[in-house]
């Protein structure tokens, strides 16, 4: 029970530290590393949504107000996105306390597994793969472009930790709730031997 109490000081002392992304690509250093060299890439020509276009998640239709397009690292490319600005700023503010209720929540070995190996969230990322679709090779959505503003913002999740931070919050993960764990994976969604 110290443990536990330990660990979890551990954690709140790092979501403490957390810190929103700025809101223009251009002053935030971090996110601009994490996309292509400007020399690598030519620059970006953002467009108009493509006639009929319409959000997977709230099914209106997209246009001028409300288009996004996102850029997948390390291609550097530009795509547009088939989900509405409320829906991918809703995506960005909630994924990094959506990964750790569910980590706290989890009554499943395998999914608490799968939490913890992944760690939390840094990127942008839509899970169903087919609304902001990663072309082969790329590994995730590093930047986002709002036809609303005409501005690039980085596809950070608010909160996301990275670097020593983000290590430090997976230990403490993985000794709070990956304590329990079967040491073999195989055993995960094993039940255990009913009392007699």
């Amino acid at each position: 029970l110290i443990r536990m109490s330990g660990c979890l000081r551990v954690v709140a002392d790092l979501l403490s530290q957390r810190t929103a992304p700025s809101a223009s690509m251009a002053d935030d250093d971090a996110g601009a590393a994490a996309a292509p060299a400007a020399a690598d890439v030519p620059a970006p020509t953002h467009g108009s949504p493509p006639d009929g276009l319409e959000c997977m998640v709230t099914f209106e239709d997209i246009d001028e107000t409300n288009y996004v397009e996102y850029q997948t690292a390390p291609s550097g490319t530009w795509h547009p996105a088939r989900l509405s600005e409320g829906v991918v700023r809703r995506l960005l503010d909630t994924q990094f306390d959506e990964y750790s209720e569910q980590l706290k929540n989890s009554d499943c070995a395998a999914t608490t597994r799968r939490l913890l190996t992944a760690g939390p969230p840094i990127w942008l990322r839509e899970k169903s793969g087919e609304a902001m679709p990663l072309p082969e090779g790329d590994t995730h959505v590093c930047a986002l472009w709002y036809a609303s503003d005409g501005l690039e913002h980085p596809a950070k999740v608010t909160g996301a930790l990275e670097g020593e931070a983000r290590d430090a919050l997976m230990a403490a993960n993985f000794a709070l709730y990956g304590a329990g764990l079967p040491d073999d994976p195989a055993d995960d969604n094993v039940a255990p031997p009913a009392a007699e």
